[in-house]
């Protein structure tokens, strides 16, 4: 991506002459003057907390509104303060814009103070009104965007010898699987509530990044169990299967690492798709983008929805 003659801190501070300076870069809008910004936050919707605020995140969002010379129309963008992986995913992929990838015209990155400026996506389909046939266009938009990166992971891990890749693997991490010590002084809290009973070292050390979600699970386990399970929902069977996977989970992990891998968003639960009008679907928040078998995006998609 083409570097900006700006300070992020004057597109931030909504200087005119840094936002010219922005759209200066691109023919159809070289000449146009920005002759006054404002902006305004945005609702950040989750899973887990609907209806919490993008400023009580750590990804706080604002829409910025551009008043042009000679126009009475504005155009609007949205500015996102992220992490380091997002980042990273728009400088390589955002510029020009791929399959279901919202358009990113500047990439600040900066560890968890990473910034970017991205094109406004209006939702004007939520997931509550979607048809059929836009969840159906949603699947093969998600299947578009992994086979674009089908088992091309040059670019995603960087240069050889690199410390870390530039998008992580969904498994393996740099610094090496967890050690058990290093698991419980992250986790401080759930080892005193006791569910490391129920995990077994072997499972922390094959889990690679998903050792904290393996722990959460064995928490979720030992309440359910204390709880006597969930009558006609998770009977004692099912705590058995989640009690062998968190003993042993090579069983279930190798079909997926043997898999070919490819661009993963990470989190694509309908919240976080854009309908447009005109039967364009965008994805975005990419956040928690990894390198992984395309399936669990598939699947994380249709359990959420």
């Amino acid at each position: 991506m083409e570097p900006l003659p700006v300070d992020i801190l004057q597109l931030q501070r909504r200087d005119p002459a840094a936002w010219s300076a922005l759209l200066a870069r691109y023919p159809e809008t070289s000449d146009v003057i920005v002759t006054a910004v404002v902006s305004e936050p945005l609702y950040s919707t989750t899973l887990a907390f609907p209806s919490r605020l993008a400023s009580d995140c750590t990804h706080r969002i604002r829409r910025y509104i551009l008043t042009l010379a000679g126009s009475s129309d504005p155009i609007t963008f949205i500015g996102k303060q992220t992490n380091a992986a997002e980042a990273r995913f728009y400088s390589l992929y955002g510029d020009p814009p791929g399959t279901a990838i919202p358009t990113c015209h500047y990439a600040h990155i900066d560890g968890d103070d990473s910034w970017l400026v991205l094109d406004d996506v209006p939702d004007h389909y939520p997931p509550a009104a979607w048809l059929p046939r836009q969840v159906d266009g949603i699947v093969e938009t998600l299947a578009r965007v992994h086979a674009a990166r089908w088992n091309h992971n040059a670019d995603m891990y960087g240069e050889l010898g690199a410390a870390e890749p530039i998008i992580p693997h969904f498994i393996h991490r740099p610094a090496g699987p967890y050690t058990w010590n290093e698991l419980q002084q992250a986790e401080t809290a759930l080892f005193e509530e006791g569910p490391a009973a129920a995990l077994s070292r072997h499972a922390i050390h094959s889990a690679g990044r998903l050792a904290p979600y393996f722990l959460r699970a064995a928490n979720g386990l030992v309440v359910m169990r204390d709880l006597g399970g969930w009558p006609g929902v998770m009977g004692e069977s099912h705590l058995s299967a989640v009690a062998d996977l968190l003993d042993d989970p090579v069983p279930m992990l190798a079909p997926l690492l043997e898999l070919p891998v490819t661009l993963l968003h990470g989190a694509p639960y309908p919240s976080h798709w854009r309908l447009t009008l005109f039967d364009d679907s965008y994805l975005v928040d990419w956040s928690e983008t990894q390198i992984g078998p395309g399936v669990l995006d598939l699947m994380s998609f249709i359990e959420s929805y």
